[in-house]
């Protein structure tokens, strides 16, 4: 590819990233109609790929499927099925992709697709053969471990991670990966100290500030859990998990009123939420505010009347207030 054309093409990227989707998409056309280099005009489909145009991706991957291309294009059409969801035809591609190059990034793709196929040993295989190929990449030590975890093996994974966090010590995603790990296990000191490692050169790490404040609740913490879910909070203000983690943390604090709170706010977002709904729901009775209970109740019972929760408060309201 000539470099004014790769310049190009970055600056087209920019004008995705900022927004300019029009202007970027101009530049795109104007792009693909000036070239007759078949390498460029597979960089622009990929393009149209990462946007989600999948038919106008199509269209040039057709025209350029000779001999001579045979092998991207077989990658780009498995980029396009893996995102159709149709996993059994990209590996398929993949696989004869492969037949004619032996490329890390190709084995890969290839392991990403087995692992949502549900074939985390297999997934297993072909990242170690990426690794083997390119044993400098961090990212592929952090998908071993996550192929790792799902198999069950979790100190292979706290190796791989470690791995990861080694080569590139800055990218918060693999120290995360190595709590969740070490709290899967119940090593809370150790997944505690991985989630301050992000904290300490990222404080607003978002993910990092909602793990340690569970992690902290779950210790027994649990004020400083609030503290670091409430601070979360202030930058997710609508993130239902969150309200949902800060309701149980202020229940187990014995501080309803701000659990009923964040409860309805789940509530005023979703006014569905089961969950939201149930503990609600459990805390009004406990409170034997029965007429909130009942409103609470007669929405839970529409969405799932078989749940046992929901039949055990319902028995109980009935049993108290003689209504059905």
């Amino acid at each position: 590819m000539q470099e004014y054309f790769i310049h190009q093409l970055n600056d087209v990227m920019i004008e995705f990233e900022s927004g300019q989707f029009e202007k970027g998409m101009a530049q795109l056309k104007a792009m693909l109609s000036f070239t007759s280099n078949s390498e460029e005009k597979l960089e622009i489909a990929r393009v149209y790929i990462q946007l989600g145009l999948i038919e106008e991706a199509e269209e040039i991957i057709d025209t350029l499927s000779n001999e001579e291309n045979k092998v991207a294009s077989y990658r780009l059409k498995a980029e396009i099925s893996y995102k159709q969801g149709d996993y059994d035809k990209a590996l398929e591609l993949m696989h004869a992709v492969i037949e004619h190059r032996k490329d890390d990034n190709d084995y890969t793709f290839l392991s990403q697709i087995y692992f949502d196929e549900g074939l985390p040993e297999v997934a297993y295989r072909y990242i170690n053969k990426s690794i083997e190929k390119n044993s400098g990449v961090p990212y592929y030590y952090y998908q071993k471990g996550l192929y790792a975890y799902e198999m069950g093996e979790i100190e292979d994974a706290v190796a791989n991670f470690q791995i990861a966090s080694d080569l590139e010590e800055g990218e918060p995603l693999y120290h995360l990966a190595l709590g969740e790990a070490y709290y899967s296990v119940g090593q809370f000191e150790e997944a505690l100290d991985k989630y301050d490692d992000v904290l300490d050169k990222h404080p607003e790490q978002e993910e990092a500030l909602y793990l340690k404040g569970i992690l902290l609740v779950q210790m027994n913490a649990i004020e400083e859990g609030i503290t670091y879910l409430e601070k979360v909070l202030e930058l997710q203000p609508e993130n239902q998990n969150i309200l949902f983690s800060l309701a149980d943390a202020y229940d187990r604090n014995h501080d309803q009123t701000n659990s009923i709170k964040s409860l309805e706010k789940i509530l005023h977002i979703d006014s569905l939420h089961f969950p939201a709904l149930k503990r609600l729901l459990e805390i009004l009775v406990y409170q034997e505010d029965w007429s909130k209970a009942k409103k609470i109740l007669d929405k839970a019972r529409q969405i799932d009347p078989d749940d046992e929760t929901i039949q055990i408060l319902f028995d109980k309201l009935n049993k108290v207030n003689s209504f059905s």
